[in-house]
């Protein structure tokens, strides 16, 4: 099982911990009232190579309290930018930073 793997690694664990600090810091110090409506932070997605990893978003989700998905750096992309990927979107999440970067520039009309 990898919930039970990844409790015995300490660098995920670490992560896990960090992660909680965060969630905690931003609900107890965000004043927005649309967020408190909302009710905090509810999910969460994780994006780049770590989040290929069996098991990690699940993980993360039940030590966080939240839902944890794997993001899809493809979603807000035009089709045809989408097929220049293929059909298989596996591994897509390695793509990420890059994706991100060839945007950076990108300019709308």
């Amino acid at each position: 099982n990898n919930l039970v793997v990844f409790s015995h690694i300490a660098e995920v664990k670490e992560l896990a911990e960090e992660l909680n600090k965060h969630i905690d810091y931003y609900e107890n110090h965000f004043t927005d009232q649309n967020f408190k409506k909302a009710k905090g932070i509810q999910r969460a997605f994780f994006y780049g190579g770590g989040s290929e990893l069996a098991g990690l978003p699940e993980y993360l989700s039940k030590k966080l309290h939240i839902k944890v998905e794997k993001g899809n750096p493809l979603i807000n992309l035009v089709p045809s930018s989408k097929e220049a990927f293929g059909k298989s979107n596996k591994k897509i999440s390695a793509f990420t930073v890059a994706i991100g970067l060839a945007l950076r520039e990108f300019k709308h009309d």
